[in-house]
């Protein structure tokens, strides 16, 4: 094996083992993420729902099973109004109820869940992107991102996908992250959060 041939080897290899700690790295945080978006659900639906005392919430433990609602307990209606949402909720995508809509959203998995769930990820990303020069971390952070929402993304294949890899190729040559390229590179991020959650 010709010394050049094994050079190229040895830095797949090293960029496999990056990628593969980067993506740990993302999925502690998004389980982390995960688990604070779950325990703030289920606050608001126990506070909606009058089934438990929100104050024996805990993000740090678990609410009781003796507290949890039974398959065969009744929810009470009640009268009030829905919980109000706090800043730190997360905006639902624009998405019709109209019966077409509907119809469209079934056939094609794009629900409320999945559209949110891409929404949020880009917005993470935006954030990232907006705060760092890195060019190298941008690239590996917009790796992770391209895989997650391929897995999200219920309709299969999306040309959003093949741009993000190619602005990660290009990305992975630059050393730093110049103006021009933060701010085509945000405008790509806001086109393909438009064209990815488009019922």
């Amino acid at each position: 094996m010709k010394t050049e041939e094994f050079e190229k080897r040895l830095k797949a290899i090293k960029d496999d083992l990056d990628l593969v700690s980067q993506t740990a790295e993302v999925l502690a945080l998004k389980l982390k993420r995960l688990t604070t978006n779950l325990y703030e659900v289920l606050e608001v639906l126990l506070k909606a729902s009058n089934l438990g005392d929100p104050s024996l919430f805990r993000r740090e433990g678990s609410i009781p099973s003796k507290e949890l609602p039974t398959v065969t307990q009744k929810v009470k209606p009640t009268t009030t109004e829905p919980p109000k949402v706090t800043a730190t909720a997360r905006p639902q995508s624009q998405v019709s109820k109209s019966p077409a809509s509907q119809a469209a959203t079934a056939a094609t998995g794009m629900t409320p869940t999945v559209i949110s769930a891409i929404t949020m990820r880009i917005e993470d990303f935006i954030h990232l992107v907006e705060t760092t020069t890195n060019s190298q971390e941008v690239a590996l952070r917009l790796s992770s991102l391209r895989d997650a929402l391929i897995e999200l993304y219920p309709k299969g294949f999306h040309p959003a996908f093949h741009e993000m890899n190619r602005w990660v190729n290009e990305l992975r040559k630059k050393d730093e992250l110049t103006a021009d390229m933060k701010r085509d590179l945000l405008e790509k991020l806001y086109d393909w959060k438009e064209r990815l959650t488009t019922v």
